[in-house]
């Protein structure tokens, strides 16, 4: 990491804790075992910025349409990596992450692009 990626996660962190707002993101941890599925849940607090809405977005294009809103977590002390299949909960929502992206700088991670689709109440 150089100072100049460091400088900017650490601005993306600050800006998203005074933009953003509390959720959860749950990391499933799920096995295949004996024609089941089981899971061993992490779940982490953090400061996310969204939901931005999204379906306009791809719709145009004709892409995924399971995809409605768009959530952004910076990558600086965060634990976990979110991806595809992991779930946010955010007012009261429940989200599926169906695609993640991670812009980075210089090779360091800035923040965690979670593209959603809402798949109930929490």
């Amino acid at each position: 990491m150089t100072a100049l990626s460091d400088k900017v996660r650490t601005k993306a962190a600050s800006a998203m804790s005074k933009l953003g707002a509390s959720g959860s993101l749950v990391i499933p941890n799920a096995t295949y075992n004996a024609g089941g599925v089981t899971e061993s849940p992490t779940t982490v607090a953090v400061t996310m910025v969204g939901p931005v809405e999204d379906q306009k977005r791809y719709a145009a294009t004709g892409a995924d349409s399971r995809i409605t809103a768009t959530f952004y977590i910076a990558a600086k002390g965060l634990a976990v990596t979110p991806t595809t299949g992991c779930r946010i909960t955010f007012d009261s929502r429940t989200y599926t992450v169906i695609a993640a992206s991670t812009p980075s700088l210089q090779g360091a991670d800035v923040a965690y692009r979670l593209d959603v689709g809402e798949v109930g109440s929490a």
